[in-house]
């Protein structure tokens, strides 16, 4: 494998290396013996052991600025006007390249605050340097290109924007995330348009998801899939079974969004001509590992986790009844099923991408990838091949022809590993540090890089990127506003003052926008998604997904399974389900109860409930 990946490499390398100055000092090359040109204030990592696609050698790398210029012998001797940094006992391998992330989501399924400064760090930290979004609100386009401008520290990001989905089915079956969800129904041309003119690089479609639900999920149309294709962008799709797959093939769709788990694959399938299939073992792989079998959160591959994402992981590992029995019997039988397919397809030969579904329920940013790679070893890859999986064939396949290997005309984005990972896959998560460029950042000195570099436009992370503050739950600047909840007064008519990072205790607000709903007539759509229109403000609503407690239960505005069934509002004060009502309304709207109305602490008229 490794010779078949080094013909590649000739046949497809397009980089086009860096001049080397005049003024230099010489070495020279261990292959061949011919001297070699070393320019002054250059890097070298000198006594590294070198794995990439290629393979496996003991070597010296040069680096100026931005590229390596040269691999020579290790050891020297070193002329003056060099920087040695000597990498005895250490690896150097390429950049990792996550091919599947949402960088929007953190690993839990409930709303923790705004973490995504912590998942930029630390996916670095763990050696990820690339990441593929695909799949989360159109801020994270904007999030990739500020990263590409160096306004942002964090991984380089390719991203598609939100999901181009059915109404109820993947990533939307049972609530409708406005942020996430454009919904394809007979209209293709709009919702297209709504995602292409955001400027995503890859668009993400769902074709269909059943194996999540115990109810078959719609299908995306296949000429709705054609149309998407046409697009002429790169186009990732997903699917559970290998049936979709084949369908989505003769659509035009070349990627899988995930390795097929629903069941074994035959040998016709694995043998589809697909352009790249992404393993994703991390999306069944967590549950199992931390509820069900109670991973210490405490060990060191869940290093760099947000303090608020170990302890809502926690609470899992100590209620694991919040699953459904049935549930975490078929994710067993979904990760079995997606072992078994990643040996079979590279059996047949296809070209498998890591990625780790990062930000998926219980997948952590980039120590999720580490865990790819030890899944494609256990299913037959060998750990050079593995480490190809998440370098040289994913530089490939995004079309970077300067990433992924470590020699002359590359771009100098290395990891330093202790150990040797070509011996044990393991051993890739031991990261010591990141060559970025010619510097050599050390763990401790990464995580205390500021991710906020430069001020930019069109999304923020902070209040540094905005003239008043920033709404970290939708990322975008916002007007402040004094109190949280404050119900007159605050906001304009289109918005409501929350608290500015979504969690309920925080003193900061910003007018957050509100989603233009009518709590009068209960008109949130679609209205497949039996949500609720909650009043905010005097003249601001929201929508928010309902659940199984009816008038008189206890509920609360975390819990799902204790959400209010349509129509009606968890009592801020008893926490008590409520009808929600019209005050003015001539007719008996109640049923049981008076129509009585709420007022606003100047004694204002809002909106009724029927007690």
């Amino acid at each position: 494998m490794v010779s078949m990946l080094a013909a590649l490499i000739l046949a497809c390398t397009q980089a086009e290396k860096p001049e080397v100055r005049t003024d230099t000092v010489w070495g020279s090359r261990p292959d061949t013996g011919e001297s070699f040109e070393i320019p002054r204030g250059a890097l070298v990592l000198d006594n590294a052991r070198i794995v990439d696609a290629q393979g496996v050698r003991d070597g010296a790398v040069v680096i100026e600025d931005d590229w390596i210029v040269g691999v020579l012998a290790p050891g020297g001797p070193w002329p003056g006007g060099v920087t040695v940094e000597d990498l005895d006992g250490f690896s150097v391998i390429p950049g990792l390249i996550d091919s599947h992330v949402h960088m929007a989501l953190n690993g839990v399924e409930w709303w923790v605050g705004d973490t995504l400064k912590n998942s930029l760090l630390a996916t670095m930290a763990w050696g990820v340097t690339a990441v593929v979004d695909v799949g989360g609100p159109a801020w994270t386009i904007e999030l990739a290109r500020r990263i590409g401008a160096g306004e942002v520290f964090g991984p380089r990001m390719v991203a598609s924007g939100p999901f181009l989905t059915a109404e109820g089915s993947h990533p939307c079956e049972t609530r409708n995330h406005r942020d996430v969800c454009v919904f394809v129904g007979e209209d293709v041309e709009e919702p297209l348009s709504a995602v292409t003119q955001l400027g995503p690089q890859r668009l993400k479609l769902a074709y269909a998801d059943y194996a999540f639900t115990p109810w078959q999920t719609p299908r995306l149309d296949l000429e709705a899939v054609q149309q998407i294709v046409a697009t002429g962008l790169p186009v990732v799709g997903h699917v559970a079974s290998a049936e979709d797959a084949a369908d989505l093939l003769a659509a035009g769709v070349e990627t899988l969004a995930h390795t097929p788990f629903d069941a074994p694959l035959d040998a016709r399938v694995a043998a589809l001509p697909f352009r790249s299939v992404h393993t994703t073992v991390s999306a069944f792989a967590g549950l199992q590992e931390i509820v069900v079998e109670q991973a210490d959160l405490d060990a060191p591959e869940y290093a760099h986790l947000p303090d608020e994402v170990r302890a809502s992981w926690r609470w899992l590992q100590e209620h694991p009844d919040a699953y459904d029995p049935e549930y975490l019997t078929a994710n067993s039988e979904w990760l079995g099923h997606v072992k078994t397919n990643l040996s079979i397809l590279k059996e047949a030969g296809a070209t498998v991408l890591a990625g780790s579904d990062a930000g998926y329920a219980l997948v952590a940013h980039g120590s999720g990838l580490h865990r790819e790679l030890e899944m494609l070893v256990e299913a037959g890859w060998t750990e050079v091949e593995a480490i190809a999986a998440a370098t040289w064939l994913p530089a490939q396949d995004l079309g970077w022809y300067d990433r992924g290997l470590v020699d002359a005309g590359y771009l100098s984005e290395l990891v330093v590993i202790r150990g040797d990972p070509s011996s044990d896959i393991r051993l890739s998560s031991e990261v010591e540090g990141l060559v970025l460029g010619d510097n050599l950042f050390g763990m401790e000195a990464l995580l205390d890089q500021s991710v906020w570099q430069a001020a930019g436009q069109g999304m923020c992370l902070d209040d540094r990127d905005c003239e008043e503050r920033c709404d970290r739950v939708d990322h975008v600047c916002a007007e402040a506003c004094p109190t949280p909840y404050a119900r007159i007064g605050a906001c304009d008519e289109s918005t409501w003052c929350a608290p500015r990072d979504g969690i309920s205790t925080t003193p900061v607000g910003v007018c957050h926008r509100g989603d233009g709903c009518d709590w009068r007539l209960q008109d949130c759509s679609p209205s497949s998604y039996q949500e609720t229109c909650m009043p905010a403000d005097l003249d601001t609503s929201y929508c928010w997904p309902s659940g199984p407690r009816v008038a008189g239960e206890t509920c609360d505005w975390v819990n799902p399974k204790a959400f209010c069934e349509p129509g009606l509002l968890c009592s801020w004060v008893d926490s008590i389900c409520y009808q929600i009502c019209d005050p003015q309304s001539q007719s008996d709207v109640c049923g049981v109860g008076t129509c009585l109305v709420q007022q606003v602490a100047n004694g204002q008229d809002w909106f009724g409930l029927c007690l």
